[in-house]
């Protein structure tokens, strides 16, 4: 409820007491499941370092009891965080780790993070085709046409590509369908995402004050429900 009225610090205190009372039981499984989420609060904040070192602490627990599918997420999310914090060829390294670790139908979700991620590292450096196929191979996934939050997500991703490589048809096309799944989904970080990548390819089309319009929105979205966009 704190995340949803716009209140990240106090929806932090709460999850961090929820972890505390899972610890002092011996609930790891809970306790790292608290922990994980504290880290993607503190991630809305922009406070990535707190966020490493909360995910680096659930990544120790899941390896040591062996929750190996959580591992992988995590692992996928510290990899996400690194790119934030300008880490490049370590992200690229940690999601290159998980995709060699992900096989069979049920980690496709971690597998598309790290194709996701792969993706906005290149994008990053400036890569566009290269971005491009990580995406496409994410949406070659099965789950990706039954998962509405990885479908969005990829769809997305494959706009921010598709406008880095001047394709404006693709780029204004994946922004418009990522938007339509987003819009079916619900979740208020999801649509502000997609919004964002339709301004962005909107922009591209030379419709500069809708774009300007959308990315207000987007913002107010965002800040409503935990957090500015990451920078």
């Amino acid at each position: 409820i704190n995340v949803l009225v716009g209140e990240p610090l106090l929806a932090e205190r709460d999850m961090r007491r929820a972890a505390d009372g899972f610890a002092a039981v011996g609930d790891r499984f809970s306790y790292t499941i608290c922990v994980t989420h504290d880290a993607e609060l503190a991630e809305m904040r922009g406070d990535y370092d707190r966020a490493v070192r909360l995910l680096e602490e659930s990544l120790a627990i899941a390896e040591d009891v062996g929750f190996s599918i959580r591992g992988l997420a995590t692992r996928s999310r510290l990899a996400n965080l690194e790119v934030l914090r300008g880490n490049l060829a370590l992200a690229a390294s940690i999601h290159r780790q998980s995709l060699d670790a992900t096989t069979g139908p049920v980690p496709q979700w971690v597998h598309a993070i790290s194709l996701m991620g792969l993706a906005n590292i290149a994008r990053r450096r400036g890569d566009p085709a290269a971005a491009l196929a990580h995406v496409e191979e994410g949406l070659a996934l099965q789950r990706s046409s039954t998962t509405p939050l990885m479908r969005t997500s990829l769809l997305v991703a494959r706009g921010y590509s598709a406008d880095l490589a001047g394709d404006s048809e693709l780029a204004l096309a994946s922004q418009h369908e990522g938007l339509a799944v987003a819009l079916a989904l619900g979740g208020p970080r999801a649509i502000a995402n997609a919004v964002e990548g339709l301004a962005g390819a909107l922009a591209l089309h030379g419709d500069a004050p809708t774009a300007a319009r959308l990315l207000g929105a987007a913002d107010s979205m965002r800040r409503r429900s935990g957090g500015p966009m990451p920078v």
